[in-house]
């Protein structure tokens, strides 16, 4: 047997041994990536921290995204509409006000936003659009529904 033939299936195990670790240490974005990232390494001959670095960040990534997709199915948005979809021409409130609910700083310091007016004028693309951005900026949010009609979102401060 060739020198090559016999560290291929050694590095195989190897490769096989961080993939079980990973999945005993509940790391399944690092998992999924750390064949890729290893052939990579090893061709470009990539320092082990860095190694370490682009797994432990593709673990952190893909965990932020679960998280913010978790918060999001949680807190039972009726549409899942966002600020991408709201037309500041086609709204009565003024933009000043706008751009300062957008802050979430009334949020921060416990303030209620009440949300009235006749149907069809965006309070509840406001007030969802807000509640996504919220989740966005770390913070859990509830829509809070009466009769299958929201009744109100409520956020709270970041872990």
């Amino acid at each position: 047997m060739s020198a090559k033939t016999m560290t291929r299936p050694l590095a195989d195990t190897a490769v096989e041994n961080v993939i079980a670790l990973m999945r005993t240490t509940r790391m399944p974005h690092a998992r999924a990536v750390v064949a890729d990232v290893l052939a990579t390494a090893k061709a470009q001959r990539w320092d082990p921290t860095e190694v370490v670095r682009v797994l432990l960040e593709a673990e952190a990534t893909g965990r932020n995204r679960s998280m913010l997709a978790t918060r999001r199915k949680r807190a039972g948005f009726p549409t899942g509409k966002t600020f991408d979809v709201w037309d500041e021409a086609l709204s009565t409130l003024p933009a000043a006000t706008t751009s300062f609910l957008r802050t979430l700083e009334w949020v921060r310091r416990r303030e209620n936003l009440i949300a009235c007016g006749p149907s069809g004028t965006g309070k509840t693309l406001l007030l969802e659009a807000l509640g996504q951005q919220a989740i966005d900026q770390g913070m859990h949010v509830r829509v809070l529904a009466q009769h299958g009609r929201p009744r109100r979102a409520r956020a709270t401060a970041p872990d």
